[in-house]
């Protein structure tokens, strides 16, 4: 089996759409609206790889069958929000948070390099960073 680029530099393989919306029924933010279903069918893409663009609005985003637009949970799962992180307001206002949010897997890239340098910085071992990431990390 061929592996990656980014397995060949050993970091992680890259999530695909199918991989990242594979969302349990009943998870908040997952119902369909009625106007999500206009404008179909688009043209269908791989959906077991990676997104083929990037996320900066839902407008020219879809399904990978081409059959309707994401919801709101696939379009939070797509950016690396949790299963079970949820969004207030109406439709409009979850998915505006959704797009204004910093993905929580690039949050936590930059906390553990601010980390690393504070601790660098102080002279202190890398060791502590793990802990001071599980107290930043930790849900309130």
């Amino acid at each position: 089996m061929r592996r990656s680029t980014c397995e060949q530099n050993g970091m992680k393989a890259h999530m695909s759409v199918y991989h990242a919306i594979n969302i349990p029924d009943g998870s908040p933010d997952h119902e369909m609206p009625r106007r999500n279903q206009i404008r179909y069918p688009k043209e269908s893409y791989d959906g077991d790889a990676p997104l083929p663009q990037t996320i900066t609005t839902c407008k020219n985003l879809h399904h990978p069958r081409g059959q309707r637009g994401f919801t709101i949970r696939e379009v939070a799962c797509l950016l690396g929000f949790p299963i079970d992180d949820q969004f207030a307001g109406n439709y409009r206002d979850r998915k505006t948070q959704i797009g204004n949010a910093v993905p929580p897997p690039i949050s936590e890239a930059i906390l553990r390099q601010c980390i690393k340098a504070m601790m660098e910085t102080d002279g202190l071992p890398p060791s502590g960073t793990s802990i001071l990431l599980c107290i930043y990390l930790s849900p309130l």
